[in-house]
């Protein structure tokens, strides 16, 4: 009998091999299983480093961009500002010129004027006669007709004033 009992035990322990065997092959294959999805998820990790990275450049550009566009805006406001005092600078500076502009019309109807005066005082200082008759009436009537000449001649300076280049 103890040749069949070792037989037997033999037969357990070949069993026992095969059994193991077999739970050692299932074990491989899970193995095998796990290391397949272990490689899987090390490559979704890699893929969402290089997403992370890339989401955090266009993060940094988005505030290097936000920054710029407030720095644009407050230049905006600034030249806005910068538009409205020289609109209301210009706006003062054309008062200034209407009001030049008729002070420079008095002044060349001032001058006209003063050109009248003038020729009027040359042309009785230079026909200035003694109290005498006729010579006395031909000098008042020259002295008119200059006069009327000089208030034609003003006449035609209003209506044709010379440039400020002129007068000097």
């Amino acid at each position: 009998m103890s040749a069949s009992s070792s037989d037997v035990d033999n037969k357990c322990l070949m069993a026992r091999i095969n059994e193991m065997t077999k739970e050692d092959e299932f074990q491989v294959k899970v193995i095998k299983a796990l290391t397949q999805e272990l490689e899987m998820i090390k490559q979704e990790q890699d893929s969402l480093a290089q997403r992370y990275h890339v989401l955090s450049n266009y993060y940094a550009n988005a505030t290097n961009l936000s920054i710029c566009v407030a720095s644009l805006e407050k230049e905006n406001q600034m030249l806005k500002a910068q538009v409205e005092s020289h609109t209301s600078k210009h706006v003062a500076l054309q008062g200034t010129h209407k009001e030049l502009e008729y002070s420079y019309e008095k002044l060349v109807e001032s001058h006209a004027m003063i050109e009248v005066a003038q020729e009027v005082v040359l042309t009785s200082v230079k026909s200035y006669q003694p109290w005498g008759g006729t010579h006395f009436l031909a000098s008042t009537e020259s002295n008119i007709t200059s006069a009327l000449g000089t208030w034609i001649s003003l006449e035609a300076f209003r209506r044709n004033p010379p440039q400020p280049s002129e007068l000097t």
